[in-house]
Order: structure tokens, then C-alpha cells, then sequence
């Protein structure tokens, strides 16, 4: 295994100092974190909505090397996907958590229906 082609992780990784996100970068450290851990008025540590959907979807797709198979909707990528009540995009940020999936796909196919 070439370890050029390594991915390391380092896990539950809240709190990090801002001079060593270029080092993560240099020696190719994913970090990954928990936002349910995240104190809710670290106010300063937000990051979009934006951020926060690719980081949970191309990010997981990336920290494993199966960026090429999942975590965008692309052709020729497995089609697992979710249809919600609403346009996260479009509501207050205080109206996400009473989101409701109406829709759930995994590799193409219906695997949970909200009636």
C-alpha cells in the first residue's frame, strides 16, 4: 500500500489550534468532528450551511477514498439521497431541526418512505 495514497484521521478532534490546520493539510490529516459536541454559542466557530452539507456528504465520501463513488449527485456516482419538507437553504436556521425526511434512496432505491 502506497502511503502516499494514505488518508489519516484523527477523530473527535472539537477544539484544534488554528496553526496546525496546514500541517493537517501537509502530512493529508483528515480531521473529523462531532458538531454535536460543539458548545451552541461557539458562535465564532460557525461555518455555513453550504460547509456544513459538503462536509458531511463529499467530506465522509473523501475521509474514506470513495469520493469518486458517493457524496455528490453526479452521473455515475451511487445515488443515495434524502427529500426533505423544506429548502434548508431558503428557511431560518432556527426552523432546520423541525426538517422532516419525506424520502430516503440508497444506490437508487426507495429505502424509506414518510406516508
Amino acid at each position: 500500500n502506497d502511503c502516499s495514497e494514505l488518508r489519516n484521521c484523527v477523530e473527535h478532534i472539537e477544539s484544534i489550534d488554528w496553526n496546525d490546520i496546514p500541517r493537517f493539510a501537509q502530512l493529508n490529516v483528515v480531521a473529523s468532528m462531532q458538531p454535536a459536541h460543539l458548545p451552541l454559542d461557539a458562535n465564532e466557530q460557525k461555518i455555513s450551511l453550504y460547509d456544513t452539507l459538503r462536509a458531511y456528504t463529499w467530506g465522509g465520501a473523501y475521509s474514506c477514498h470513495r469520493e469518486h463513488e458517493v457524496g455528490t449527485l453526479e452521473p455515475g456516482k451511487l445515488a443515495d439521497i434524502i427529500v426533505l419538507d423544506r429548502n434548508l437553504f431558503t428557511v431560518d436556521v432556527e426552523d432546520i431541526p423541525d426538517t422532516k425526511v419525506l424520502l430516503t434512496m440508497v444506490d437508487g432505491g426507495v429505502a424509506y418512505q414518510n406516508s
